[in-house]
């Protein structure tokens, strides 16, 4: 995946990159096919037959825009038994995208036989996130084809396709709205006319369903959406990252502080469980303190990138970890998008400053302990309650900005 230089190359390395895709087909044909249905099976699938018939697609846990009912719907054309197929070949274009097409936009290259250099690299940005790829794949959901979306729109924003690049991304932040971040980033960075069909692109994909496929009862999906879906978060008695499912599920920054505001872990009979505290803050404070954090964030986001013009890794890798961190929802498989941090700080670290190693190998160890198998399920529970993974996150957003601010940015190469 990686490459001894960046000198030019008139044709790209056909070889290095077959291999590679190959390598991709056969690690995820395991989690496709091995395992029993999931949420691709009995959420994802089951919503676009019921938006091709006209009924209602907010039934049975689905509670995304109306676009992603619409990812399934080539699935619904086709025998049971082909549906593990669908989601196999999805993923492995949304592999490409993500860790092939991300590997070029954060300056690598492909070679047989690359130097010790680009191997490191490659791992420290892989022992990162590899584990949250294969979340995807077990959990079997959708972030990692919106994942290969946002990466590729990137790649054609760096080079000259910006209208092209942006609609891959509005297709993206159509399908789950995390992503809509990127427009204040492309605005930011002077690419206002991306971030404005960025913006057109995903709330006109998510009109599309009802165009194609009419409700039977007349209701526009995307405002049922905001009503069944957003609403009933936002009240004032809920406290902030309760999403539609459990809490210790959340691991964006507002899942951190609602779990650790309002429940205790505590040991019991050999087993890590949970219980309410006594007099937790009333959920205004916890959301007053979310908000703070959030926009402080973003601040230090603004004046990281306010040195550059133009969509660069490490600004891309900054916008990545506060997609996932200032999300409502952010589960595991959400966190296969910090592979472009990992790899936009460890090149930078490498090329320009080997303090910056500090950060990349932290997070890199990070990454890999909320994985059940390496550390079992005792103390996999403890630290995934503890918040390892926002820990992670944390320290990839700090050494992106730290990096930018020290006038790390290096563009990405121009496609071969």
């Amino acid at each position: 995946m990686i490459s001894p230089g960046h000198e030019a190359s008139s044709r790209p390395p056909i070889g290095p990159i077959s291999v590679l895709i190959a390598i991709l087909g056969l690690a995820f044909a395991p989690q496709c096919f091995l395992f029993g249905a999931t949420d691709w099976e009995k959420v994802y699938i089951p919503a676009a037959e019921r938006l091709r018939s006209g009924e209602s697609i907010y039934q049975d846990a689905f509670v995304y825009p109306p676009f992603a009912a619409m990812i399934a719907l080539p699935a619904t054309a086709l025998p049971e038994s082909l549906w593990p197929s669908h989601f196999w070949s999805m993923n492995v274009f949304g592999g490409i995208g993500l860790l092939l097409v991300g590997w070029r936009f954060t300056g690598g290259r492909f070679a047989w036989f690359p130097p010790r250099r680009e191997c490191w690299i490659t791992l420290l940005g892989l022992a990162a996130s590899i584990g949250f790829v294969f979340d995807v794949l077990v959990n079997r959901q959708i972030d990692l084809a919106i994942a290969g979306a946002i990466l590729t729109g990137c790649w054609c924003l760096v080079n000259r396709r910006e209208y092209a690049g942006a609609t891959l991304i509005g297709l993206a932040t159509a399908a789950k709205f995390t992503p809509l971040l990127f427009v204040p980033y492309l605005i930011w960075v002077g690419r206002w006319r991306a971030g404005l069909v960025v913006l057109l692109v995903a709330f006109g994909a998510n009109l599309l369903p009802d165009l194609l496929f009419p409700p039977a009862d007349g209701q526009i999906r995307l405002q049922v959406w905001v009503d069944r879906v957003i609403a009933p978060t936002l009240g004032r008695d809920q406290n902030p990252g309760q999403w539609h499912a459990a809490i210790g599920f959340n691991h964006s920054l507002s899942g951190w502080v609602t779990r650790h505001g309002t429940s205790e872990l505590i040991l019991h009979d050999g087993k890590w469980d949970s219980r309410d505290r006594a007099n937790p803050p009333a959920p205004a404070a916890l959301k007053v303190l979310v908000a703070g954090v959030s926009l402080g964030l973003l601040a230090v986001a603004a004046w990281a990138t306010g040195r550059t013009r133009g969509v660069t890794p490490l600004g891309v890798g900054m916008t990545l970890c506060l997609m996932v961190l200032l999300s409502p929802m952010s589960s595991k498989p959400h966190f296969c998008v910090l592979v472009i941090p990992a790899w936009a700080l460890a090149r930078t670290a490498f090329e320009r400053r080997r303090g910056w190693l500090v950060a990349s190998g932290m997070a890199a160890g990070l990454g890999l302990l909320p994985n059940k198998d390496l550390l079992g399920g005792f103390a996999y529970d403890w630290v995934l309650w503890y918040g390892v993974i926002p820990l992670e996150v944390s320290v990839l957003f700090g050494g992106c900005v730290w990096a930018a601010r020290r006038g790390a940015v290096t563009p990405p190469p121009a496609a071969s």
